[in-house]
């Protein structure tokens, strides 16, 4: 039974996916996206039991930032963005304090040294190409934004290094995903309305942060 319900939820998040994407393209009115996030926690929750381990709440917190930030992020308007960006962060946060557990300062200063270059990199990337075009009241959020996005995606890398699975590696590629993801929120904003890309890339991430951590 559990596995019926496994294979249906999996089914209704490519289908909801699917109709996010065509309603995003032809400018439609896109209800569907209020359902990945609680359809990919469904999927969570069904392996769980499937596999008799304890729900991650720090995992499910992470998914529901996520659902109230697209929900959010459905308006154009400064404050839904900002409050859809706020959202958005504190799923990073939560994803953040999971893989902090599993890590040791001692274990991972030699990847502060070599991750932190190409971590700058792209964060000096991102302001100096959109920046120009960002009120200015947005800078800070933004760069806040940045920054909680970009340790996430190290403590991602971090949990790789001191506990070395498939688990932790899928999930270490759907961080680095959700930032490209982000990035292309912040262009389509910002920069090109037109850009592609987002929903393919951030439903991936989310996905693969949720059975990265669930196999870790």
């Amino acid at each position: 039974m559990l596995t019926v319900g496994l294979i249906t939820a999996h089914i209704a998040l490519f289908i909801f996916w699917m109709l996010d994407l065509h309603h995003k393209y032809h400018g439609r009115r896109r209800w569907s996206k209020g359902l990945l996030m609680p359809c990919t926690a469904l999927i969570y929750v069904l392996f769980c039991l499937l596999l008799h381990h304890h729900p991650d709440l720090f995992l499910l917190c992470g998914l529901m930032a996520g659902w109230i930030g697209d929900l959010f992020l459905l308006k154009d308007d400064d404050p839904h963005f900002v409050v859809g960006l706020v959202s958005f962060l504190l799923g990073h946060v939560f994803y953040s304090i999971h893989f902090l557990h599993v890590i040791q300062p001692s274990h991972v200063l030699a990847l502060v040294f070599l991750s932190l270059p190409v971590y700058a990199a792209y964060a000096c990337m991102i302001m100096r190409e959109l920046w120009p075009g960002m009120e200015k009241k947005l800078h800070l959020p933004c760069l806040i934004y940045l920054c909680v996005i970009a340790f996430m995606s190290f403590c991602a890398l971090c949990s790789v290094s001191v506990h070395p699975s498939a688990g932790s590696a899928l999930a270490f590629v759907g961080s680095i995903i959700f930032v490209i993801s982000d990035t292309l929120v912040a262009w389509e904003r910002f920069g090109n309305p037109d850009i592609h890309g987002v929903m393919e890339t951030y439903v991936p991430a989310q996905y693969l942060i949720m059975l990265g951590i669930l196999l870790a």
